[in-house]
Parts: structure tokens; sequence; C-alpha cells
């Protein structure tokens, strides 16, 4: 009986690769939307030289790349291992690279990421 319940137990525990985690690329370009803020603020601190809230963003953008690569299934999104606060140029790029690869991910499945130039824009379309 101890037997069968294990077999049981372990069967129930398996996932098959149908049950592993599918990306939610709605989710992930609406996540987009509100974190792309977070993006542009790392930009203007590196330009800027700010590196105390460069870093602080970072660790905010951080979080939600890993959050949401594992809730969906991708790849690790690491944006911190490149922070240098003498060296912010590094810092900028690599926030660049990886926004261009998290737009990639969800446009190649076929979602679209409203994006808007101005407040104009935004409200004459909502």
């Amino acid at each position: 009986m101890i037997k069968n319940t294990r077999n049981f137990l372990n069967i129930k525990t398996k996932k098959t690769k149908d049950e592993e985690k599918k990306a939610n690329y709605e989710y992930l370009a609406e996540l987009y939307e509100e974190i792309v803020s977070t993006w542009n603020k790392i930009y203007i601190c590196c330009d800027s030289g700010d590196a105390v809230l460069a870093y602080i963003s970072g660790t905010c953008l951080q979080d939600e790349l890993k959050e949401s690569s594992r809730e969906n299934g991708l790849d690790k999104f690491n944006l911190m291992d490149a922070y240098n606060p003498k060296h912010l140029e590094k810092f900028k790029e690599r926030a660049v690279e990886l926004q261009k690869k998290f737009v990639k991910i969800i446009e190649e499945n076929g979602v679209n990421i409203e994006e808007y130039d101005t407040v104009e824009e935004f409200i004459k379309n909502n």
C-alpha cells in the first residue's frame, strides 16, 4: 500500500511538457507597458551620471523581470550583473539589450505592444 501511494504521488507531482508553464504574452505586453518607464528612468540616470538612482531603478526592474520570467517560463534577464557606478554606459547598454529582447519575445508571439509618442496621441486613441 505504501509503495502504491508513493507511485501515485510521484505521478501526480511530475509535470508533463504540456503542463509546464506557458508564457502569457498578453500579460507580458501589459507588464511591459507598465515597466517601460523604469527602463526610461535607467537611461536618464545613466546619461546624467546618477549612479544611485540607476541602481535603485535597476533593482526594481530586475525584480520585475525575474518574476515575469519565472511565471512565464522565460530565460532569465540579467540586468544587475552589468551595474558598475563608474561605468554607467555599460549598464545602459545592457538595459537597452534586455528591453529589445523583452519586446522581441512579445512581438514574435503575435502580441502588439501599445506605444504612444505623446500624451495627446494616447488620449486620442483611448
